[in-house]
């Protein structure tokens, strides 16, 4: 009776060890790898240099949590950039790379047209915003503009005061849609061997630099362009929230700007009352 037991608890144990492998190979099934920052990761660090350097890791999701935005693949990395920042642990997502030479433009809205503009790092959100975003352009004019005119009486060319005293900041557009975003590079070095092997070509990501395509009409690109090119003018951009559908607010009113008069003239408590009103 003694060793019928003891028999007889050792297939209970087999038994309960084997439901509990059978059971560890069926969640796994349910579960799927994907990619993760290694590192804290800045906008503008090349996938090469992720492959490279090993800074990325994996972990396990189940598979009702993945999206099209985890990468799940380290070739995925290969020959993007990025456009946010990633904490070290955080999922790496296809939404905050870009691919170097993409080829695939972004649609561009009846009516409108698709004009490229330029800012440092800071003036374009700090990678806060992404296509398909909407974003309020504002043009800040850092000194007073100065022109030089013909003297119709004498002929000769004298200077002559601009619009404004002094520097100035005024929203020019407002949610204007965002058709794609790329880091700043360099242009292509190829390095020519003398030993025979093949050449070799390289970029520099330099994330000091936001380019953004915007969506406007013809009016508004010519907005555009005259404040890109002025010197001592720079555009701002900063996101507008969306609602739960992806549309923004109604465009904000028009706003007489502000400059080193009127910047000071609303006190600080004024301020925080107009932007948090009492319910």
């Amino acid at each position: 009776m003694g060793l019928a037991s003891f028999v007889l608890g050792l297939l209970a144990v087999f038994l309960i060890t084997k439901d509990d492998v059978d059971g560890g190979s069926a969640g796994g099934a349910d579960t799927v790898e994907v990619l993760v920052a290694g590192a804290d990761l800045e906008a503008g660090t090349s996938g090469e240099d992720l492959l490279r350097n090993g800074d990325y890791d994996t972990e396990r999701i189940a598979r009702a949590d993945l999206t099209a935005d985890n990468l799940t693949a380290p070739s995925q990395l290969s020959g993007t950039v990025l456009t946010l920042r990633f904490a070290a642990g955080e999922p790496l997502r296809v939404s905050g790379l870009r691919s170097l030479g993409n080829s695939v433009r972004p649609p561009i809205p009846e009516g409108f047209e698709a004009v490229a503009t330029t800012t440092d790092f800071v003036a374009g959100g700090a990678s806060s915003v992404i296509p398909g975003d909407r974003v309020n352009v504002y043009l800040n004019i850092r000194a007073p503009v100065e022109f030089t005119v013909i003297n119709e009486e004498t002929g000769a060319e004298q200077p002559s005061a601009g619009p404004y005293a002094t520097g100035r900041t005024e929203l020019l557009l407002a949610n204007t849609l965002v058709l794609d975003v790329q880091v700043g590079t360099t242009p292509l070095q190829v390095g020519q061997p003398t030993d025979g092997t093949a050449a070799t070509a390289t970029a520099t990501v330099n994330p000091s630099s936001l380019t953004f395509v915007l969506a406007v009409d013809t009016l508004d690109a010519e907005k555009v362009i005259f404040a890109s090119t002025q010197v001592g003018s720079q555009l701002y951009l900063s996101r507008v929230r969306l609602d739960d559908d992806g549309n923004p607010p109604p465009p904000i009113a028009s706003t007489p700007g502000q400059d080193f008069f009127t910047i000071l003239n609303e006190e600080a408590l004024a301020a925080f009352t107009r932007t948090n009103p009492t319910p």
